[in-house]
């Protein structure tokens, strides 16, 4: 026999149709003499037809027929492993319900067609005494469709399952495209006479089940781009499982009865991740995110915000670029004792209430001179003796502090910012005016406390080196 009729089903002409039917119809052939072990005693023997009408014959059986066809004859028996002629049965059996099927299936080789096509041949919904059914079947309703296994009436064992969005149409009823009828879900022919394809939005399960629900090992996925590869329990994601987003994330990890828990990866569609333990869907516990800006953190976690002690550093573009924080934290803020090292040496220990220095800290610079004291909304109290002895003798002097912080920014102080010279919108700008260019300059203006600062921001006024009313802020 040709090899091609292994590999994929053969055109079948109107011709050999019809010769098909006049063999099965004809007074002296019946189907039952093709079905007969003895097929080489009967008045047409099947081993001495030509290819071309054995296939047509094949397309015109209904599955049950063609099943005990490959179980008889052992020229038929050759065309069992063609999926091909599986997949047109299949179709032809459910013609109506050919574009979500083939669409969908198999998702994965565990299921072939020559499976769909054995399960086709009871339809266990309609059975009189369904909870009694144990075997391969199908059920069909206006909300889904199931083939593969069953036990006592019940979906168990492996078996692949279509939910519909919205109820299925009835595949009797019939519309009219440019002259020609058209069932609501025969989309190819549609196109084909030229009218609207109908858009059909499912999920679909291919898996374990277990008393009708997903139990096992399975994979999902859902009309809006969603899928879900790996263990269930009774309906439940649950175990280890691997969950994609249509828009990109996808999670790697636990699942306990439908939610992320336990250890787990997150991949975000932007190229940052999380690694670490989950709780309800939420990072909890230990965990290491790493952001699309470079920055990260390492440490405790608590639904889903930064919470306990861990570690953040800082690798954006920021000013605050290769900084590191080591403490405590609350709701991404940090809070508790904490250790401050920034990128010129300069390092702050001591406490944070919400992102803030406030209570006992102490500062030191990066020659080594450092303070200890009280800080109040991130500056020190005694801001005399917190301020490095050089920074202290500029001040004294009268000159803008520019000057030293320009040549050797390793030194605090406070700047403020003036809200006559540059309003709020500058803010971001950073544009800070130091004490003594206040006493010259911006005497008379408003004036606003701002920061506690060391190599980050400088005064961009400069009147105190001239003496004069010379502001560059404006």
């Amino acid at each position: 026999m040709n090899s091609k009729v292994h590999n994929a089903p053969v055109a079948v002409t109107s011709l050999n149709i019809e010769l098909a039917k006049s063999l099965f119809l004809s007074s002296s052939t019946r189907v039952e003499a093709f079905l007969s072990p003895k097929c080489n005693n009967t008045r047409f023997p099947i081993c001495e037809l030509p290819t071309v009408l054995l296939l047509s014959i094949v397309h015109y059986l209904d599955i049950p027929d063609f099943f005990r066809l490959v179980c008889t004859c052992k020229r038929l028996a050759s065309f069992d492993k063609n999926e091909g002629l599986w997949q047109f049965l299949c179709v032809k059996r459910w013609r109506e319900l050919r574009l979500p099927v083939i669409k969908a299936f198999p998702i994965s080789p565990s299921l072939s067609w020559k499976n769909l096509a054995r399960c086709f041949m009871v339809q266990v919904n309609l059975l009189s005494d369904k909870s009694k059914f144990t075997g391969e079947g199908f059920s069909r309703t206006s909300a889904d469709l199931y083939f593969g296994h069953w036990s006592h009436g019940q979906c168990e064992g492996h078996g692949f399952r279509l939910y519909f969005q919205t109820p299925l149409p009835d595949p009797s009823t019939i519309t009219t495209v440019n002259g020609q009828n058209i069932t609501p879900l025969e989309n190819s022919d549609a196109e084909k006479a030229g009218g609207e394809v109908s858009t059909i939005k499912y999920d679909v399960y291919e898996g374990e089940w277990a008393r009708d629900l997903p139990d096992g090992f399975g994979v999902k996925r859902w009309s809006n781009g969603d899928s879900y590869s790996g263990n269930w329990k009774q309906g439940y994601t649950h175990g280890h499982g691997v969950y994609s987003w249509g828009i990109g994330d996808r999670y790697d990890g636990n699942y306990d009865e439908g939610k992320r828990n336990g250890e787990g990866t997150y991949y975000y569609a932007d190229g940052s991740t999380y690694v670490g333990s989950w709780l309800n869907h939420k990072q909890h516990g230990f965990g290491k995110r790493k952001y699309l800006n470079g920055n990260s953190y390492e440490g405790e976690w608590c639904e889903g915000n930064l919470e306990g002690k861990g570690t953040f550093i800082w690798q954006d573009n920021s000013d605050y670029h290769g900084d590191v924080y080591t403490g405590y934290w609350r709701d991404n803020s940090e809070h508790g004792q904490g250790e401050y090292r920034s990128v010129f040496g300069t390092v702050y220990s001591g406490v944070y209430n919400m992102g803030t220095r406030q209570g006992n800290g102490s500062f030191t610079h990066a020659d080594g001179y450092s303070w200890a004291g009280i800080w109040h909304n991130d500056i020190p109290q005694d801001l005399d003796r917190a301020l490095h002895p050089k920074m202290r003798e500029v001040l004294e002097s009268g000159k803008c502090t520019q000057t030293l912080t320009n040549r050797t920014p390793f030194y605090g102080q406070v700047l403020f910012r003036c809200l006559d010279c540059h309003g709020q919108e500058d803010m971001e700008k950073r544009r800070y005016v130091c004490q003594n260019c206040i006493e010259v300059c911006h005497k008379t203006h408003r004036i606003e406390k701002k920061i506690w600062t060391c190599g980050r921001s400088f005064c961009h006024c400069g009147s105190g080196d001239s003496g004069s009313n010379s502001c560059h802020c404006k």
